[in-house]
């Protein structure tokens, strides 16, 4: 019976290891990026930049995507043979709080140079979504209208693409401007007031209750970021509040007491 191969291929694999980081540890030393290698990607959410590849092979590393409202990581580049990394997503924008705009996108990262002797530029990152704009505030009085909603945040700009090889290589693509945030909705319109209460009034009606508010108007929209094509969509148009409820009509008074009437024959 033949005896397994995996120990060997292992081995091998661990020696082909060792040998990559035995050549790569000088140029690691002195210029902080392998001679042979791709380089790490940055850590999502982060907004870091992405490694550079080996100075002789490998492909830079892709930006990390930005935290919220905040730019994405720039791509990494590589060296003589490799492509560059794409640069990393911006934020998107928070919603804003009420009665106020939502925060902008933040942009996206720059993709990374190819190689100088082959390799293509890496792609712009997409800018990031605007933020909602907040929610109108209620009415502060009786019969008093709603608050205006915010208006929507402005999306981020697209990354600009990176530059490709001089000799065999295509610049990379710009990203995408971000969608821009939807307005925020109108505040609800203040309650009527209650009518008068004529129920020590002897005969007297009760008065009216009070109209309800107007509902606020809702936000405009926020403008699309600017990258590759254009102008992005803008966000939607916030909608408008609701109306206040009608106040209560007042109590009645009683009734004047009746006559009395006639004895019958």
């Amino acid at each position: 019976m033949r005896p397994p191969r995996r120990p060997a291929a292992r081995c091998c694999k661990t020696v082909q290891n060792d040998g990559l980081s035995a050549v790569n540890a000088p140029t690691h030393a002195l210029l902080g990026r392998p001679l042979i290698g791709n380089g790490t990607n940055g850590a999502p959410t982060t907004g870091q930049n992405g490694g550079s590849g080996g100075l002789l092979f490998g492909n830079g590393g892709n930006g990390g995507t930005g935290a919220t409202g905040k730019p994405g990581g720039t791509g990494g580049s590589a060296g003589l043979f490799g492509n560059g990394g794409n640069g990393g997503a911006g934020g998107a924008g928070s919603t804003g709080a009420p009665g106020s705009v939502g925060a902008g996108g933040g942009n996206g990262g720059a993709g990374g140079s190819g190689g100088l002797l082959l390799g293509n530029g890496g792609s712009g990152g997409a800018g990031g979504a605007g933020g909602i704009g907040g929610v109108g505030m209620g009415a502060p009085t009786a019969g008093a209208a709603g608050g205006a909603g915010g208006n929507g945040g402005m999306g981020g700009m697209g990354g600009a693409g990176g530059q490709g090889s001089v000799l065999f290589g295509h610049a990379g693509a710009e990203g995408a401007g971000g969608q821009g945030g939807s307005g925020g909705v109108g505040g609800q319109g203040g309650t009527g007031g209650a009518g008068t209460d004529n129920s020590a009034n002897v005969g007297v009606a009760g008065g009216q209750g009070g109209g309800g508010g107007v509902g606020g108007t809702g936000g405009n929209a926020g403008l699309g970021g600017s990258g590759l094509g254009g102008q992005a969509a803008a966000g939607s148009a916030g909608s408008g509040g609701t109306g206040g409820t009608g106040g209560t009509g007042g109590q009645g008074g009683v009734g004047d007491t009746g006559t009395q009437g006639t004895a019958g024959r």
